[in-house]
């Protein structure tokens, strides 16, 4: 066979390849179905709602998506990638730009939906522990709690034995005479209002023990809730925020159930002390007394700052940038997704223009081998002598005007 021969034969074998590209539409179509399926899957994750109305937005969406990503492909394989082959760039852009954006589209819808209850899943993992750890602050809250019952106990006895000692021996005004006057009263007065809040702490008891019950008991029912396999993500979420509403409710009850605006106001009541017109000394020694009770109720307060407890607000429905923020954590999700909306569409538009590039190629190989064949064939028949001007061997006609 000639090398013309054989250019032609190839050239011949790849145009009957390349117009068709049977393996390409076979695989356009293959990647649309699964295009279409895994997005059916995951859009209800992404679009809630129920009913007729939102099935049928569902299902549109879906098969929309899938013509336009079956239309940019087919159109980019079949008619850009041979342009692009003749170096048209416009064609090789506009192929490039719709694949990308059509499969960054599903890639990102597919993804997120897919692993959109996953990333719920974890969400109300970390809520949970979340949760465990304000439930330690409220326990701590309660010990100290009791802490500031007994202390206050401790300040009202303390002060009612200095009103004795300051009645019966003058041993903070030393004066002379002994008896009942305003220090005693003040003492007493002071002792008789850490007896009251005390009585308010104690009868707190109670309602918090109740509420540490209570709060326990809901955080079972969380995890208990959270570990259920038979119930999807949806629906544990809806449960697990009416439970999280009531360890909320149970922990302001618990909160509310101290009175630590009274022991707050004491303790300041305690640290300004008292004033004696003309007697300095006398008020010094009584002050300190009232201080050293003042710093014990300070230590206590710092302790039992309901303030400082961290409710963690339940976290919302995730969305698409929850999905993102947790990529790391689904990476082959990611990676698999991007492989099928990505990766094999180019890779299909790319065969595609590398067979036309090859069939325009052998074009033109065969039409540059042909010119000097064809240029000579133009020659030949220029030389040769044309019909009715001549003799042939000497043995030619004479049709002129002297010929009769």
């Amino acid at each position: 066979m000639t090398d013309n021969n054989q250019i032609i034969a190839e050239d011949h074998e790849v145009h009957e390849r390349a117009p068709g590209l049977p393996f390409t539409d076979w695989i356009n179509m293959a990647l649309v179905i699964v295009q279409t399926g895994t997005l059916a899957v995951g859009l209800p994750n992404l679009i809630t709602g129920s009913g007729v109305g939102y099935n049928l937005k569902i299902t549109l969406l879906t098969l929309g998506a899938g013509i336009v990503s079956y239309g940019v492909l087919h159109v980019a394989v079949k008619f850009l990638a041979p342009l692009a082959a003749k170096k048209f760039r416009m064609a090789a852009i506009a192929s490039v730009v719709g694949i990308g954006i059509v499969g960054g589209g599903f890639a990102l819808a597919t993804t997120s939906g897919s692993i959109l209850p996953d990333v719920a899943a974890l969400e109300l993992q970390d809520h949970g522990t979340d949760v465990a750890v304000a439930i330690g602050q409220v326990d701590r809250l309660a010990t100290e709690a009791s802490r500031g019952s007994s202390t206050l106990g401790v300040i009202s006895a303390d002060l009612l034995q200095w009103a004795r000692c300051e009645e019966q021996s003058s041993c903070l005004s030393l004066a002379p005479v002994a008896g009942r006057g305003s220090i005693t009263i003040v003492l007493e007065e002071l002792a008789e209002r850490a007896a009251s809040i005390q009585e308010q702490v104690s009868l707190g008891e109670e309602t918090r023990e109740d509420a540490l019950d209570e709060i326990n008991e809901q955080f079972a029912a969380y995890q208990e809730t959270l570990g259920d396999p038979d119930k999807s993500v949806w629906q544990k979420r809806n449960e697990l925020k009416l439970t999280d509403n009531l360890i909320h409710q149970a922990s302001t009850k618990l909160s509310e159930s101290v009175p630590l605006h009274l022991i707050r106001q004491y303790a300041e009541e305690l640290d300004d002390g008292i004033s004696l017109s003309g007697r300095a000394d006398v008020a010094q020694r009584i002050n300190k007394i009232l201080g050293s009770h003042a710093k014990n109720l300070d230590a206590i307060l710092k302790t039992i700052n309901a303030d400082a407890i961290i409710r963690p607000a339940f976290p919302a429905r995730p969305g698409v940038d929850d999905a993102l923020t947790h990529a790391l954590s689904f990476l082959p999700i990611f990676l698999l997704i991007a492989a099928i909306d990505l990766v094999l569409p180019i890779s299909v538009w790319v065969m595609a223009y590398l067979q036309s590039a090859l069939a325009h190629e052998i074009a033109a190989r065969r039409h540059q081998n042909q010119s000097p064949r064809k240029q000579e064939r133009n020659n030949n028949v220029a030389r040769m002598p044309r019909r009715g001007n001549g003799t042939a061997n000497g043995k030619g006609k004479n049709f002129g005007p002297d010929a009769h």
